[in-house]
């Protein structure tokens, strides 16, 4: 037993000897063989069998043919070692490199797995976001379009109940300046085609100022036929819905007027009504010609503002007489007020529907 480790060791001894041509390799090669001997001599084996290896490696020793071909065949078994060595480092070299390429193939199939599947679920989280972002554009603007048309529906209700409040219950007769501009411009619209209105009613001024006694006539027969109509209109409106219903539509137009600016040309004027006297002003205005004659010829602005002042700075007894002209025509229209509707109750307020 102990032989056969002498005998791997110097076996070893060889192999690192071969490799490595170090001196302390070989010169340890010759002390292992030397206690090989001594191990021989020694009492581990028979002394028989010492004695047949201790002649056997002498006779080799001295026979150099054999001590070449023992070298020879223990240098052909050594290299064959080391060549089976080498295979085998070799060998499990590229299993170890085979193995890093598969871990690193497995490695690397597992990123890109794991990052596809990354990818798919951004690429869906993305895609639901972009649809619940599409779904809600959608819904905004569903919200945005039903709510504009029903403030158009709002705006539309509302602009047909001001036209309905704007038409009037009876048309008011025209004046024979109306009547003429009327004709006029649609004589002109037809031969020139769309026109500048402001120009249109200058030019239809200065033909109305030059008017032959003819048209005049005719456009009077025509103011006196609109007049009769409104009349007409008046009394089967008073037929329908008494004095009080057109005093009540009256105030409702004239609130109207205030809070959404209706013009209070459509309020209806009952015939034979009372016209309402002007104030302390207007009395001194009817005596402004006579007393400031030079007002005349003023401008509209300057004798405004020319009267205005002479009026502010009238004495106490001169401006006592223009109030009292005041009072006594108030006081005087409404009595007369108060008796045309008393007459007017009369004959329209006991039934409404009766022809009179």
């Amino acid at each position: 037993m102990l032989g056969v480790s002498v005998q791997v060791a110097r076996s070893w001894l060889r192999v690192a000897a071969l490799r490595q041509h170090t001196p302390i390799a070989k010169m340890l090669l010759s002390p292992v063989v030397a206690s090989k001997m001594e191990m021989y001599s020694g009492s581990l084996i028979p002394r028989a069998m010492a004695m047949g290896l201790a002649t056997a490696a002498k006779e080799r020793s001295d026979n150099p043919k054999a001590k070449k071909t023992a070298t020879r065949s223990t240098t052909q078994k050594e290299r064959n070692a080391i060549a089976k060595e080498q295979k085998k480092a070799k060998a499990a070299q590229r299993a170890a490199v085979a193995r890093e390429k598969a871990k690193s193939k497995t490695q690397a199939r597992h990123e890109r797995v794991v990052a596809r599947k990354k990818a798919d679920a951004e690429r869906k989280k993305l895609e639901r976001e972009k649809t619940k972002e599409k779904a809600r554009a959608l819904l905004l603007k569903e919200r945005e379009r039903k709510k504009v048309e029903r403030e158009k529906e709002v705006a539309r209700a509302e602009k047909q109940r001001l036209a309905a409040l704007r038409r009037p219950l009876v048309k008011r007769p025209k004046s024979t300046w109306q009547i003429f501009l009327q004709e006029f411009m649609a004589k002109h619209k037809s031969e020139h085609g769309k026109t500048n209105l402001p120009e249109s009613a200058r030019l239809a001024k200065v033909e109305f100022m030059s008017l032959s006694q003819a048209d005049a006539e005719r456009l009077q027969k025509l103011r006196d036929a609109d007049k009769a109509r409104y009349e007409e209109d008046i009394q089967k409106l008073l037929k329908t819905r008494g004095v009080d219903g057109i005093l009540e539509e009256n105030k409702r137009v004239r609130t109207l007027k205030k809070v959404r600016g209706i013009s209070r040309s459509f309020l209806v004027r009952l015939p034979g009504l009372p016209k309402r006297p002007g104030n302390a002003y207007g009395f001194f205005l009817k005596d402004a010609s006579t007393l400031f004659p030079e007002a005349k010829t003023m401008p509209i602005i300057e004798r405004a503002r020319f009267l205005g002042d002479r009026f502010r700075a009238l004495s106490v007894d001169d401006r006592r007489k223009y109030d009292d002209s005041a009072k006594r025509a108030l006081d005087q229209y409404t009595a007369d007020k108060k008796k045309y509707f008393q007459e007017v109750t009369e004959k329209y307020g006991s039934d409404l529907t009766a022809s009179p």
